[in-house]
């Protein structure tokens, strides 16, 4: 929510929305509880729990016993509620930006903590604590969206910029776009799920999936490396 109301707000100044009621509450309450809900939705070390599956629908294995996380959902949480804080400050709700800040620091300390893998970050742990999206892992090793996230959320270092990006390059660019994993899964591994049953280079297991490569466009603008975002 918060991704969706910063450009609206960017582009008519128009806070008042936050003030809207709707079915009883209003626009900035909603959110607010939305941001709260995310920080309920950790486990005990910071990370997002996955249930059956986040923004990719098929990674339904990872976390169906309760434990398993998400490195996306957790980096996405940590972009959130940052961006949350700093629509909060602007509404004169500085308890709130304080508090979301907070979450968004916790969030990026637990990320690095857990699931930076030397050269990108991974893309979960699974509910048997096995990481994946990792340089260890023979299929899958790397997904797009959890890099593009970390720089969209402003929580890597400069060497780490360097280094993931050098690593979408390397594993993830095809002639036809950014692939959102690599390399495809050829069988089912079932701590994953059913995404590792797709036809390997077909849909979420490794296809050039426009919504994903364009998160990650959008994060080579906001670095200024307009000529890369352009090419891809």
């Amino acid at each position: 929510l918060p991704v969706c109301l910063q450009p609206y707000l960017d582009e008519t100044n128009d806070y008042a929305l936050l003030d809207e009621v709707v079915a009883g509450s209003s626009v900035f309450e909603r959110v607010t509880r939305a941001m709260e809900w995310l920080d309920g939705n950790r486990d005990d070390r910071g990370l997002s729990l996955i249930a059956q599956g986040d923004w990719c629908d098929p990674m339904n294995m990872v976390g169906h016993l309760g434990r398993g996380v998400s490195g996306w959902l957790t980096i996405a949480t940590a972009h959130a509620t940052r961006l949350w804080a700093g629509i909060a400050a602007e509404a004169g709700r500085n308890d709130v930006a304080q508090h979301m800040q907070a979450l968004a620091d916790d969030c990026r300390a637990a990320t690095q903590r857990h699931l930076w893998d030397g050269e990108w970050f991974a893309r979960g742990i699974s509910d048997d604590d096995r990481a994946f999206g990792v340089a260890a892992d023979v299929e899958g090793r790397i997904f797009l969206n959890p890099q593009s996230w970390a720089l969209l959320a402003g929580l890597v270092s400069d060497e780490q910029t360097r280094k993931l990006i050098a690593a979408v390059g390397k594993h993830l660019d095809t002639p036809w776009g950014l692939a959102m994993l690599h390399p495809p899964y050829t069988h089912m591994h079932e701590h994953i799920g059913r995404l590792t049953q797709k036809h390997p280079g077909s849909a979420e297991n490794g296809a050039v999936y426009n919504h994903a490569a364009t998160f990650m466009i959008h994060a080579l603008y906001r670095q200024g490396r307009s000529d890369e975002a352009f090419a891809c």
